[in-house]
């Protein structure tokens, strides 16, 4: 059994028959210390330990797609190896772009962090409105 949601056509609802429901209370009897005021207990440890340690917390920006990481190093790579190219079946692609990927030296990888670093810049000089093709110059 599972505590999923039952399947229903529509968007998804959360499932509270009585069987998954006591199975859920089963769970968090189990530790009922993880389940203080609807928080995990230890993410309360975990900030405590950081301010008592001098610990900064950096809060987590939002994800960005246009700041991934592999857009700078790993995706360019990708499409220059394999423009162009025609291939029998998806097996032939995956094993060429493993080819491709497991040829990049770790010493490359740094060249990603510092393209990053400009476009990140690029992205806070513009307020977050900076976007690939828009006329600013990235590199």
């Amino acid at each position: 059994m599972s505590i999923d949601d039952q399947p229903t056509s529509g968007r998804p609802s959360t499932s509270r028959t009585a069987e998954v429901v006591g199975e859920i209370e089963d769970v968090r009897g189990k530790q009922p210390t993880l389940w203080r005021g609807g928080d995990w207990w230890i993410h309360h440890h975990v900030a405590q330990f950081l301010a008592k340690n001098g610990m900064t917390l950096l809060p987590h920006p939002p994800y960005s797609p246009d700041l991934a990481p592999c857009d700078f190093s790993l995706f360019p790579r990708l499409k220059k190896q394999l423009k162009g190219r025609r291939f029998a079946d998806v097996e032939e692609v995956t094993d060429k772009a493993q080819q491709v990927l497991k040829g990049i030296i770790s010493l490359e990888f740094a060249d990603t962090f510092i393209k990053r670093e400009t476009w990140l810049e690029c992205c806070i000089n513009a307020d977050g409105d900076y976007f690939e093709g828009d006329g600013g110059v990235l590199f």
